[in-house]
């Protein structure tokens, strides 16, 4: 369809229901306008040379006027004739342009979807310190030290001002600043990998702090450990009940703060009338080994007790915000932080009570390699040459003795 075309009849033209129309402009040559349901659309349409015709889009009426249309159709026209790709061109134009408008809080939130969470059991990790970037990150009290990134286009973020950023984070937590790090060079780099971003605006940022020489060495002393339990059994305490049942959990056990918080009724055996032990399966532990924990009866006493009068639980230690899912592990740092503050102790994390669970075995004479099958340290190939059954008697006698001390230093 061939017919004068003007901004008058375009506003006023319709296609008849369920069909679409199509015409060329006899004023610009190649210029096609498409008339659909809701849509008025802009064409360039050319042969390259002994090649099918091809057709880029150039915009939509009214957005994009007539006259505009047509001065970009001339220039389409003027470099095809030359023997431009000029479609491609349009095409890598427009993407370039798409690039540029995608924000850091899409981006993110695309990278902890498809590339995070399909990768990293510690996925949250990402996404709580890449949220922190979108949404401005907070210092101690909460309040924002650092601009949201949110909405700004990631392709305008800078090598220096990424810099700047990280050396905020480090002034007052160092070891925060290089997580943030690590989070934020993966996101740039499945940017690039992903053609989202050009370039990787971290390449070669090297961490603000150097924790080559920072090994973390902080138990409890046994006056703390006597106010630490104390606290743990005060109903009045502000930390929830099932908080401090797992936290005293942790120290009976020596486990990891997120095995302990993940824990499930299914990887007990508290059904049957073997043994009573804690099967934590590899998809939970660090070295992806399944684990065998020996239950004694302080342990069962806090599981049966979070138990108690809950029909067909799921979770041992059970979120109070998500119902019979298991808690975040976060949840129990937190709890040690606001712990430390109430009692005036030197700051402490819920892997330093795994700490101090694992120095009270070692002072008390079990045997090294023992602290370490309890610790679940062990390399997998010398679990499978040195443990077979994982539920002997000297890790037994270990936890048992872990028991016995802690009942006596908190007396």
């Amino acid at each position: 369809m061939s017919r004068k075309i003007t901004a008058e009849y375009l506003e006023t033209v319709t296609a008849p229901k369920g069909q679409r129309l199509e015409m060329m402009d006899p004023s610009c040559k190649g210029l096609q306008i498409r008339i659909s349901e809701g849509a008025k659309t802009f064409a360039f349409v050319h042969r390259p040379k002994g090649g099918k015709p091809v057709r880029t889009t150039l915009g939509h009426f009214p957005d994009m006027k007539l006259a505009a249309a047509r001065k970009r159709a001339d220039e389409l026209r003027g470099a095809a004739a030359n023997g431009r790709d000029v479609h491609g061109e349009h095409r890598a134009t427009r993407a370039a342009t798409a690039l540029a408008q995608a924000t850091f809080g899409e981006l993110v939130d695309a990278f902890v979807e498809q590339w995070s969470k399909a990768r990293k059991r510690s996925w949250e990790a990402d996404e709580r310190y890449l949220g922190r970037f979108k949404d401005g990150w907070p210092n101690k009290a909460g309040v924002k030290r650092l601009t949201a990134w949110g909405r700004r286009s990631a392709s305008t973020l800078s090598r220096s001002e990424i810099a700047d950023a990280l050396n905020t984070i480090a002034a007052d937590a160092p070891v925060s600043s290089n997580r943030a790090h690590a989070s934020l060079h993966k996101f740039f780099r499945w940017c690039v990998s992903e053609g989202k971003l050009a370039a990787n605006p971290m390449a070669g940022l090297a961490k603000r702090h150097d924790e080559s020489n920072s090994e973390r060495k902080r138990a409890l002393s046994a006056p703390e450990l006597k106010a630490v339990w104390a606290e743990l059994l005060n109903g009045e305490s502000e930390i929830g009940a099932t908080t401090r049942a797992a936290l005293r959990f942790m120290l009976l056990t020596a486990q990891r703060p997120g095995e302990v918080a993940g824990m499930l009724v299914t990887e007990t055996n508290l059904a049957t009338k073997s043994e009573e032990t804690w099967t934590i399966p590899g998809a939970r532990t660090k070295n992806k080994t399944t684990h065998i924990v020996p239950l004694t009866r302080s342990a069962l006493q806090i599981i049966r007790g979070e138990l108690t009068g809950r029909s067909e639980p799921v979770a041992v230690f059970r979120s109070r915000t998500f119902g019979d899912r298991p808690m975040s592990r976060h949840t129990l740092s937190h709890a040690c932080a606001d712990i430390a503050t109430k009692l005036k102790l030197e700051s402490f994390t819920a892997h330093d009570l795994r700490r101090t669970a694992a120095n009270l075995l070692k002072a008390n004479g079990v045997a090294p390699f023992v602290v370490e099958e309890v610790l679940n340290h062990l390399p997998p190939k010398l679990q499978r040459i040195y443990q077979g059954d994982q539920a002997r008697p000297e890790r037994r006698a270990a936890l048992e003795t872990l028991a016995r001390v802690i009942e006596e230093a908190v007396r």
